[in-house]
Protein backbone atom coordinates (compact mmCIF):
# COMPACT_ATOMS: atom_id res chain seq x y z
CA UNK A 1 0.00 0.00 0.00
CA UNK A 2 2.82 2.38 0.83
CA UNK A 3 4.47 1.86 -2.57
CA UNK A 4 1.19 2.59 -4.35
CA UNK A 5 0.72 5.84 -2.43
CA UNK A 6 4.28 6.86 -3.25
CA UNK A 7 3.83 6.09 -6.96
CA UNK A 8 0.52 7.97 -7.13
CA UNK A 9 1.96 11.02 -5.36
CA UNK A 10 5.02 10.92 -7.70
CA UNK A 11 2.73 10.87 -10.75
CA UNK A 12 0.48 13.61 -9.31
CA UNK A 13 3.47 15.88 -8.64
CA UNK A 14 4.73 15.03 -12.12
CA UNK A 15 1.50 16.10 -13.78
CA UNK A 16 1.50 19.39 -11.88
CA UNK A 17 5.20 19.97 -12.58
CA UNK A 18 4.83 19.27 -16.32
CA UNK A 19 1.86 21.63 -16.57
CA UNK A 20 3.79 24.36 -14.73
CA UNK A 21 6.87 23.81 -16.94
CA UNK A 22 4.72 23.97 -20.07
CA UNK A 23 3.09 27.25 -18.93
CA UNK A 24 6.48 28.79 -18.06
CA UNK A 25 7.90 27.73 -21.41
CA UNK A 26 4.89 29.18 -23.24
CA UNK A 27 5.15 32.49 -21.32
CA UNK A 28 8.86 32.84 -22.06
CA UNK A 29 8.63 32.06 -25.78
CA UNK A 30 5.23 33.39 -26.83
CA UNK A 31 6.74 36.43 -28.62
CA UNK A 32 9.10 34.43 -30.81
CA UNK A 33 8.75 34.00 -34.53
CA UNK A 34 5.57 32.13 -35.43
CA UNK A 35 7.26 30.22 -38.26
CA UNK A 36 7.59 26.93 -36.36
CA UNK A 37 4.02 26.99 -35.05
CA UNK A 38 2.70 27.80 -38.53
CA UNK A 39 4.79 24.99 -40.00
CA UNK A 40 3.47 22.49 -37.45
CA UNK A 41 -0.09 23.67 -38.04
CA UNK A 42 0.34 23.22 -41.79
CA UNK A 43 1.75 19.72 -41.25
CA UNK A 44 -1.11 18.85 -38.94
CA UNK A 45 -3.71 20.06 -41.42
CA UNK A 46 -2.04 18.12 -44.25
CA UNK A 47 -2.16 14.88 -42.25
CA UNK A 48 -5.93 15.05 -42.21
CA UNK A 49 -7.87 12.78 -39.89
CA UNK A 50 -6.94 10.92 -36.74
CA UNK A 51 -3.92 8.63 -36.99
CA UNK A 52 -3.59 5.98 -34.27
CA UNK A 53 0.21 5.76 -34.55
CA UNK A 54 0.60 9.51 -33.87
CA UNK A 55 -1.68 9.25 -30.86
CA UNK A 56 0.34 6.30 -29.56
CA UNK A 57 3.57 8.27 -29.99
CA UNK A 58 2.15 11.26 -28.14
CA UNK A 59 0.93 9.09 -25.26
CA UNK A 60 4.36 7.45 -25.12
CA UNK A 61 6.18 10.78 -25.02
CA UNK A 62 3.93 12.20 -22.29
CA UNK A 63 4.15 8.94 -20.34
CA UNK A 64 7.94 9.00 -20.52
CA UNK A 65 7.96 12.67 -19.47
CA UNK A 66 5.74 11.79 -16.53
CA UNK A 67 8.28 9.25 -15.36
CA UNK A 68 11.22 11.63 -15.56
CA UNK A 69 9.49 14.88 -14.59
CA UNK A 70 12.22 15.97 -12.13
CA UNK A 71 14.62 16.24 -15.09
CA UNK A 72 12.09 18.39 -16.98
CA UNK A 73 11.78 20.71 -13.99
CA UNK A 74 15.57 20.90 -13.70
CA UNK A 75 15.91 21.78 -17.43
CA UNK A 76 13.35 24.61 -17.18
CA UNK A 77 14.94 26.03 -14.02
CA UNK A 78 18.42 25.78 -15.59
CA UNK A 79 17.16 27.59 -18.71
CA UNK A 80 15.65 30.41 -16.66
CA UNK A 81 18.82 30.90 -14.58
CA UNK A 82 21.00 30.82 -17.73
CA UNK A 83 18.81 33.49 -19.33
CA UNK A 84 19.02 35.67 -16.23
CA UNK A 85 22.80 35.24 -16.13
CA UNK A 86 23.06 36.25 -19.82
CA UNK A 87 20.83 39.22 -19.12
CA UNK A 88 18.19 38.40 -21.70
CA UNK A 89 15.15 37.10 -19.94
CA UNK A 90 12.84 38.12 -22.77
CA UNK A 91 13.21 37.17 -26.41
CA UNK A 92 14.90 39.77 -28.61
CA UNK A 93 14.25 40.14 -32.30
CA UNK A 94 17.38 39.49 -34.38
CA UNK A 95 18.96 42.38 -36.24
CA UNK A 96 17.62 42.33 -39.84
CA UNK A 97 21.10 43.36 -41.05
CA UNK A 98 22.55 40.04 -39.80
CA UNK A 99 21.04 38.20 -42.75
CA UNK A 100 23.28 40.08 -45.17
CA UNK A 101 26.63 38.59 -46.06
CA UNK A 102 28.02 42.11 -46.69
CA UNK A 103 27.49 43.33 -43.12
CA UNK A 104 30.76 44.66 -41.66
CA UNK A 105 32.58 43.87 -44.93
CA UNK A 106 31.87 46.93 -47.09
CA UNK A 107 34.96 48.11 -48.98
CA UNK A 108 34.07 51.03 -51.29
CA UNK A 109 31.33 52.91 -53.08
CA UNK A 110 31.24 52.10 -56.79
CA UNK A 111 29.14 53.14 -59.74
CA UNK A 112 27.12 50.67 -61.80
CA UNK A 113 29.49 51.22 -64.74
CA UNK A 114 32.54 50.49 -62.57
CA UNK A 115 30.98 47.29 -61.24
CA UNK A 116 30.03 46.11 -64.72
CA UNK A 117 33.49 46.82 -66.13
CA UNK A 118 35.14 44.95 -63.23
CA UNK A 119 32.91 41.93 -63.68
CA UNK A 120 33.16 41.54 -67.45
CA UNK A 121 34.29 37.97 -68.07
CA UNK A 122 36.53 37.18 -71.03
CA UNK A 123 36.14 33.54 -71.95
CA UNK A 124 38.32 32.41 -74.90
CA UNK A 125 36.12 29.35 -75.40
CA UNK A 126 32.95 31.44 -75.63
CA UNK A 127 31.02 29.47 -73.01
CA UNK A 128 30.32 32.55 -70.90
CA UNK A 129 28.12 35.22 -72.48
CA UNK A 130 30.04 38.44 -73.26
CA UNK A 131 27.97 40.55 -70.86
CA UNK A 132 28.80 41.98 -67.42
CA UNK A 133 28.74 39.25 -64.76
CA UNK A 134 28.58 36.48 -67.39
CA UNK A 135 26.08 33.81 -66.36
CA UNK A 136 25.03 35.97 -63.40
CA UNK A 137 23.86 38.82 -65.63
CA UNK A 138 20.16 38.01 -65.08
CA UNK A 139 20.72 38.11 -61.32
CA UNK A 140 22.61 41.40 -61.71
CA UNK A 141 19.65 42.94 -63.57
CA UNK A 142 17.27 41.76 -60.85
CA UNK A 143 19.61 43.23 -58.25
CA UNK A 144 19.66 46.59 -60.07
CA UNK A 145 15.85 46.57 -60.12
CA UNK A 146 15.83 46.22 -56.33
CA UNK A 147 17.45 49.62 -55.79
CA UNK A 148 15.40 51.06 -52.92
CA UNK A 149 15.57 54.73 -53.98
CA UNK A 150 17.62 57.23 -55.94
CA UNK A 151 19.69 58.07 -52.82
CA UNK A 152 20.89 54.47 -52.34
CA UNK A 153 24.59 53.83 -52.95
CA UNK A 154 26.14 50.81 -54.59
CA UNK A 155 28.84 49.36 -52.35
CA UNK A 156 31.33 46.60 -53.06
CA UNK A 157 32.03 44.15 -50.26
CA UNK A 158 34.71 41.57 -49.67
CA UNK A 159 34.50 39.06 -46.86
CA UNK A 160 37.68 37.27 -45.91
CA UNK A 161 38.00 33.81 -44.40
CA UNK A 162 37.19 33.56 -40.72
CA UNK A 163 40.27 31.84 -39.30
CA UNK A 164 38.46 31.33 -36.00
CA UNK A 165 35.81 29.14 -37.63
CA UNK A 166 35.78 25.67 -36.12
CA UNK A 167 34.57 23.74 -39.15
CA UNK A 168 36.22 23.55 -42.55
CA UNK A 169 32.80 24.27 -44.13
CA UNK A 170 32.70 27.64 -42.32
CA UNK A 171 36.22 28.46 -43.45
CA UNK A 172 35.51 27.54 -47.05
CA UNK A 173 32.35 29.62 -47.14
CA UNK A 174 33.92 32.54 -45.30
CA UNK A 175 35.39 34.06 -48.47
CA UNK A 176 33.07 36.05 -50.66
CA UNK A 177 32.60 39.26 -52.54
CA UNK A 178 29.81 41.10 -54.25
CA UNK A 179 27.76 44.28 -54.28
CA UNK A 180 24.97 45.69 -52.16
CA UNK A 181 22.60 48.64 -51.99
CA UNK A 182 23.09 50.82 -48.91
CA UNK A 183 20.57 53.45 -47.87
CA UNK A 184 20.98 55.49 -44.67
CA UNK A 185 23.65 53.12 -43.40
CA UNK A 186 21.47 50.02 -43.86
CA UNK A 187 21.88 47.28 -46.45
CA UNK A 188 18.70 46.66 -48.41
CA UNK A 189 19.80 44.09 -51.02
CA UNK A 190 22.96 42.27 -52.05
CA UNK A 191 24.33 40.06 -54.79
CA UNK A 192 27.23 37.69 -54.20
CA UNK A 193 29.68 37.15 -57.02
CA UNK A 194 31.89 34.72 -55.12
CA UNK A 195 31.28 32.72 -51.98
Amino acid sequence: MRVTEYALSYIAFGIVALIVCRVINWLRHRNQDRFVSELLAARKSSLGSFRPLDAFKEIGVWGFALLIWPIAVWVVVWDIFAAIKRGNVAYREPDPQDRFYAKDNLTEVVSIDQAESRERIMDPLGRVPPVPFGHLSVGWKRFLARKPSAEAQLWAFHRKTDQKAHWSFDRANGVGRGYCWVLNGKISAEIRIEG
